[in-house]
């Protein structure tokens, strides 16, 4: 069983490079080009992920990357300067595009994970709110988890992170009452549309909740005291959370 424990406690930037002649000279290409597009966006979690990537996506995908890079940087005056840098094939001038039946396009994915601490539906849900009671979390290896924590009485959202399996994280927020949304699977794909938001796993999605939970700070004499409430998300003896099952639209509309 699933463990919750809730007792009280007391309480640069990347550099950004515009020119290809000021990165590192020792450096591939690719290791130039990862470095640079990582910094800005956090579609790939390593060099070789990237590598395999760009071999096997089709032309459309490639354009989409060269468009997203050429948004923060002026290295290629086009499209296929960007592909001579990076030693790919040249784009196919033809309207029709024929793949297999039996591929399927989440592949290409199923090994992306975001860093722990990202927050990837930011540009939906805005700025999040922070106090001193904490929420922390541990994590198994297997699934990655969104952890989306919304105020009980008006859904109203508080903040949300990305955690991968095996990670822990503590989220702060201020005096209220909760329900936490985890939403987990493995892959990471950056386009998929989760209701409102973009972003989402593509194999093994599972949708949860627990709450209402109560984070209050309590005044006894000179000290304050915080809450903090800890989520163990694999089973251990004696656990005592029993998750409740929700859907994509309850945590992403």
């Amino acid at each position: 069983m699933i463990n919750k424990n809730h007792e009280e406690a007391q309480s640069n930037e990347v550099e950004k490079l515009n020119e290809v002649g000021n990165q590192d000279k020792g450096k591939s290409n690719l290791s130039k080009f990862y470095e640079a597009f990582s910094a800005e966006y956090t579609i790939f979690n390593s060099e070789e992920f990237m590598a395999e990537w760009l071999r096997t996506a089709d032309d459309e995908l490639i354009t989409r990357i060269y468009y997203l890079f050429s948004a923060k940087y002026s290295w290629f005056k086009d499209e296929k300067e960007m592909r001579q840098y990076l030693g790919l094939p040249p784009k196919i001038a033809t309207k029709n595009k024929i793949s297999s039946s039996n591929s399927n396009p989440d592949e290409r994915w199923i090994n992306n994970r975001l860093s722990t601490g990202s927050r990837p539906y930011s540009r939906h849900f805005g700025r999040p709110l922070s106090g001193d009671n904490e929420f922390h979390f541990k994590t198994s290896v297997g699934s990655d988890y969104v952890i989306i924590i919304k105020r009980y009485y008006d859904g109203g959202y508080v903040d949300h992170k990305y955690v991968c399996g095996g990670d822990q994280i503590t989220i702060k927020v201020p005096d209220g009452t909760y329900i936490v949304y985890f939403y987990s699977g493995k892959g990471w794909n950056p386009n998929k549309s989760m209701g409102k938001c973009t972003g989402g796993f593509v194999s093994g999605e599972s949708f949860q909740k627990d709450g209402p939970v109560k984070m209050t700070t309590t005044i006894k004499g000179d000290y304050s005291y915080n809450n903090r409430c800890e989520y163990t998300l694999y089973p251990v003896n004696n656990g005592n959370l029993n998750l409740k099952s929700t859907n994509q639209n309850e945590i992403f509309n």
